[in-house]
């Protein structure tokens, strides 16, 4: 069961664009944190796009992928989870916010 929680592969084809260059060298496990849930993936950073693909498991998130486009972001915050500074806060231009927890605390800096 714990296995199924982990995605260990970004599927591209879910990408917006084909020309769109992925950014990080291993695409990083992490979870989507919101009161109450905590939604595993992994993540994918394009020169366009910010993806979340959800695990297998996982029946909270209805579509298959998010995406977040560079632009509508208008901070980034480093947050602590669990003790450790191992999260990101993605602070849209809506006003919405989302946080995401890495595994590895190298991960979140090198994204």
């Amino acid at each position: 069961v714990i296995s199924a929680r982990h995605v260990t592969k970004f599927d591209i084809s879910y990408l917006a664009d084909y020309t769109e260059r992925p950014l990080l060298k291993k695409v990083p496990l992490v979870s989507r944190v919101s009161p109450m849930i905590n939604c595993p993936g992994c993540l994918n950073l394009t020169d366009s796009y910010l993806y979340f693909q959800p695990a297998e498991i996982n029946n909270i998130q209805k579509e298959r992928i998010t995406k977040f486009a560079l632009g509508s972001i208008l901070r980034i915050y480093k947050r602590r989870y669990m003790l450790r500074q191992c999260a990101l806060e993605l602070v849209m231009e809506d006003g919405k916010s989302v946080l995401f927890v890495f595994e590895e605390i190298e991960e979140c800096d090198e994204v």
